[in-house]
């Protein structure tokens, strides 16, 4: 797995690992599919790999890039529910949870902040 091989490349580096989980992926409800996010923290638990997490990159150009449009309020709970998640985690209920990514915070776009 490509998780495997940068987990390595940061702990031969003695850098700590912030790994970006893809927001984009949507239930019908515009909710955030937390399955992959879920099945990786297992994943990377059972291999017991130190490392923090981020949910997203950008999500003010998610409208712009990818035609999907999430609303600070819908993106904090989605923050919510990976936090729950991880607190699941005995490996990472206390890891570092980053985000929201936001790059170039104008015009409509400031709402993610806002929200």
């Amino acid at each position: 797995f490509t998780v495997d091989l940068l987990h390595s490349f940061s702990s031969c580096s003695g850098m700590d690992l912030i790994f970006g989980l893809n927001a984009l992926l949507r239930t019908a409800d515009n909710s955030w599919n937390s399955s992959n996010a879920r099945l990786l923290l297992q994943y990377c638990e059972s291999r017991r790999y130190r490392m923090s997490w981020e949910l997203g990159n950008e999500p003010n150009s998610y409208e712009k890039k990818a035609g999907i449009r999430v609303d600070g309020n819908q993106l904090g709970r989605d923050f919510t529910r990976l936090r729950e998640m991880m607190s699941q985690s005995k490996m990472y209920r206390d890891a570092g949870l980053y985000g929201p990514d936001v790059g170039q915070p104008r015009d409509h776009r400031t709402d993610i902040l806002e929200g």
